[in-house]
């Protein structure tokens, strides 16, 4: 689940800064990620590339079916890739509490 957080907040980092503004993803998703691991990283805007690349690639066949040539963008490919990634941690996180709110069965007998 890890890697689906960090893929999460790249997502968002592109979304709400764009592919212009790739020092200003670098920082977010910097500290973002510091903040969820309780380490200190940084970033570079290098490295944001190239890991949106490799989201882009593991998207691809997403990418391709989902969008029309004229749709055919990356602004909308972020927004799905964004989206995609919010349901699948939400649906993560519901099956987790599903599993806890489970009441667990105790067999204790004392002899």
């Amino acid at each position: 689940m890890e890697k689906v957080e960090e893929d999460m907040v790249l997502a968002y980092s592109l979304r709400r800064h764009g592919l212009e503004n790739w020092e200003m993803v670098a920082a977010e998703f910097s500290n973002s990620i510091s903040d969820r691991r309780r380490c200190i990283l940084q970033f570079s805007s290098m490295e944001c590339q190239v890991k949106y690349e490799s989201l882009k690639e593991r998207f691809k066949s997403l990418y391709q079916t989902d969008f029309t040539e004229e749709e055919d963008d990356d602004s909308g490919f972020i927004k799905l890739m964004a989206d995609k990634f919010t349901k699948t941690y939400r649906d993560y996180w519901t099956e987790q509490v599903k599993l806890m709110d489970t009441p667990l069965q105790y067999d204790i007998s004392f002899s």
